[in-house]
């Protein structure tokens, strides 16, 4: 009995030992299949307190986790494919443990290929699935090395996200594979301006806000202009296949002369497509050069061949000549043509404003907000819009949105120019009016920078040197932009304006000269009264040939421009630039494709 009793309590004393042993439990099972990420997680039963939780793979410690859960993440990214044991071992702060070994496999599907994953990817972008994006990237990578489309699906995915460092990584690695890659120079450009958009809003220094918006626009600009020197290299001779890509991107870069050439050509031999003259009519105005619009337009309205775009076009025309009653015909008729088109919608907002029409703007523009998100003409309609309702971070972030979708819109930056010096006229300290025209200083040159012609910057720039007292570099400023574009009114109007002042300067000159001169004669100093002398007659001259440099300027203003500028007289220089923000704008539509 007593042996019995014995033997009991010797076999209750193992189970209980057995009990103290931690026991392992996991979410995963011996051979399965990992793909991506995994988090292994452990479950501890132990009737001690569990110290640590060690983790192994193929016999390398890789983590230690002391509190529950406990968790191992297992990248199935970066670890290499194919099979490994993952070994758990947790002790207990009585020496107690216990182990557990599995065995696992990577297995991502690599098989697939890289275009799988990439394909994957870019279908994630379009679904807003940044994330998974870049797990399928990264899977493209990992299927093959250096692979650039999955790079540009990560590129994409964490500029996105707002991963900047990582954006500009991946971009910068398909560009230094692939020189030739536009899709990645675009990247790089909008990580620049997304980087510049974020510091700015957190920098309390408003002088470096204006440093880093220079140099990100500039910064950008040259990269987007990379881009399409690229791209127009490709096409190689302009053929009637290529013909309207060819001038879709030379428009959209600016390069009016080279859209024109070709348009023209193809013009000559077959008048009768809209498509093609839409886009030169539209490549003229945006020159400038509306006295070679305007006859086109008007044959083909004679031979009823005006499209939706083309009398949108014609439209505009008439309302810049004065004409508001055929102009509002003529825009009648685009809406019944074609009312759903973004490039009819995008002139009626440019004819709403052009009148001086705040409601129907307004309207209109509102009308156009589903197309706001990548159109960076929308968003030109959209920051002015706001701006005028005196929503003024609505204003910024439309045109921050727009520059993004196109960093060579010279018109938004222009847009903004004038909205600082607009905005330095509703201020009273002259701290702060000095900071808006510096900010005005920073679009203008960085519009300059996209288009070093653009007759618009070099007239704000005339009139914003103007009244910072710099009247010689005004001159020069406001000349380069007559010479730029001979048919810009608001050009000679302000070239008038400043012409005029400098005259007035230099009869100032003059008379002080001749009061000197006097002096001089009377105390009998010849030598004096001879230098005073050549000072009034050289004054006296430059004085004449600035008069008449500015009556000139007028004329050429009203000759150019007779609906706005017939009849006037020469400007003080807050009605030149009244003028020139709101006349002279060419017209902005969504037209090519």
């Amino acid at each position: 009995m007593l042996r019995k009793l014995t033997s009991i309590l010797a076999l209750a004393a193992l189970f209980a030992v057995a009990q103290t042993q931690p026991k392992l439990d996991f979410n995963v099972k011996d051979g399965d299949k990992i793909a991506g990420d995994k988090t292994v997680e452990v479950t501890v039963t132990s009737d001690d307190l569990v110290t640590s939780v060690e983790f192994y793979v193929n016999g390398e410690l890789r983590d230690t986790d002391d509190s529950t859960p406990y968790e191992f993440k297992i990248d199935g990214i970066a670890e290499p494919e194919g099979k490994f044991t993952l070994k758990v071992s947790a002790h207990t702060t009585k020496g107690k443990s216990a182990a557990k070994t599995l065995n696992l496999e990577i297995d991502n599907g690599l098989s697939r290929g890289p275009e799988f994953f990439s394909k994957q990817g870019e279908d994630q972008l379009k679904d807003g699935k940044y994330d998974d994006a870049i797990v399928s990237g990264l899977l493209g990578l990992k299927a093959k090395t250096g692979f650039n489309p999955a790079r540009m699906v990560l590129a994409k995915a964490n500029l996105r996200k707002g991963i900047f460092d990582s954006a500009q990584k991946f971009a910068e690695d398909v560009v230094a594979s692939d020189p030739t890659n536009t899709a990645a120079l675009d990247i790089v450009s909008a990580v620049s301006l997304q980087r510049a958009f974020n510091i700015v809003s957190r920098t309390k220094d408003r002088n470096e806000t204006l440093t880093i918006l220079r140099t990100a626009f500039q910064s950008a600009a040259k990269a987007r202009a990379k881009v399409y020197n690229m791209k127009m290299d490709k096409f190689g001779a302009v053929t009637p296949e290529n013909l309207l890509d060819y001038s879709d991107t030379a428009i959209r870069s600016g390069r009016f002369k080279l859209a024109i050439d070709a348009l023209n050509a193809a013009f000559l031999k077959d008048s009768t497509r809209s498509d093609v003259m839409d886009r030169l009519v539209y490549a003229y105005m945006r020159s400038g050069r509306f006295d070679q619009a305007a006859p086109i337009l008007f044959q083909a309205q004679k031979k009823n061949m005006l499209d939706g775009v083309g009398q949108a076009l014609l439209a505009i025309l008439y309302a810049r000549a004065g004409d508001d009653a055929k102009s509002t015909v003529a825009e009648r008729e685009a809406l019944l043509s074609d009312s759903t088109s973004i490039g009819v919608r995008t002139a009626q907002a440019y004819l709403a404003r052009y009148r001086n029409r705040p409601a129907e703007f307004a309207r209109i523009t509102k009308a156009l907000a589903k197309d706001a998100a990548e159109n960076s003409e929308v968003s030109y309609y959209f920051s002015a819009f706001n701006y005028d309702a005196k929503e003024y971070e609505g204003s910024r972030v439309a045109f921050e949105r727009g520059l993004l979708a196109e960093p060579m819109s010279y018109d938004l930056l222009l847009l903004r120019a004038n909205q600082a010096i607009e905005f330095s006229t509703k201020v009273t300290e002259q701290k702060e009016i000095d900071y808006q025209r510096q900010t005005a200083r920073v679009y203008y040159d960085s519009a300059l920078a996209v288009k070093p012609e653009s007759f618009e910057a070099l007239s704000g720039l005339a009139i914003l040197n103007f009244n910072e007292n710099k009247g010689e570099s005004a001159l020069n400023l406001a000349r380069a932009a007559v010479v730029a574009n001979p048919q810009f009114g608001a050009g000679h109007y302000t070239l008038a304006m400043i012409a005029q002042a400098q005259s007035k300067r230099f009869r100032d000159i003059e008379t002080a000269a001749k009061i000197s001169m006097g002096k001089a004669q009377q105390n009998g100093l010849t030598d004096e009264a001879k230098k005073f002398a050549d000072q009034m007659a050289a004054a006296n001259s430059a004085a004449r040939k600035l008069t008449g440099e500015a009556e000139q300027a007028m004329k050429d203003a009203a000759k150019v421009d007779p609906v706005h500028l017939g009849g006037r007289t020469i400007p003080d220089s807050a009605t030149a630039w009244k003028f020139l923000s709101t006349f002279g704008q060419t017209p902005l539509i969504t037209l090519t494709r």
